[in-house]
């Protein structure tokens, strides 16, 4: 608050805490819990911390979605290209049964299925455990 000595522009200068440079007032992000009602770093300091926080966080990387939430994406686009149609339920490649599951061999090739009975298709993930295993 401005004192008798100072006057009415000196009230509304501050210094900045990071760049130390004299601003007014309005340059100051507002903070109803600081003095004065404002940070006490300028506006371009403050978008500067948040840009190399942000970086360092990794907040603005492209992240690789995880293995389950591709393989709930890759579901249900076999849902729904059965339901439209453009995919056709084959029956088992083993036995020949016709209540049969999707195995994606890859889930990079969401559309790319073998369509295995329920045994079957426990029996290949069990192999392909064993085999991760060796």
């Amino acid at each position: 608050m401005p004192t008798t000595n100072t006057t009415a522009l000196e009230a509304l200068v501050r210094r900045c805490f990071k760049c130390k440079c004299e601003k007014h007032l309005d340059d100051f992000p507002r903070n109803k819990y600081k003095a004065l009602g404002r940070l006490h770093i300028c506006r371009q300091c403050k978008a500067d911390m948040d840009r190399i926080n942000r970086a360092r966080s990794g907040y603005y990387k492209a992240k690789q979605p995880s293995k389950s939430k591709l393989q709930s994406i890759v579901r249900s686009a076999v849902c729904k290209a059965v339901k439209s149609g453009s995919l056709i339920k084959l029956p088992c490649l083993v036995c020949g049964s016709t209540r049969v599951e999707a195995h994606h061999p890859a889930y990079s090739l969401p559309l790319d299925v073998v369509w295995l009975c329920p045994e079957h298709h426990h029996q290949v993930h069990l192999e392909h455990k064993q085999y991760a295993k060796q």
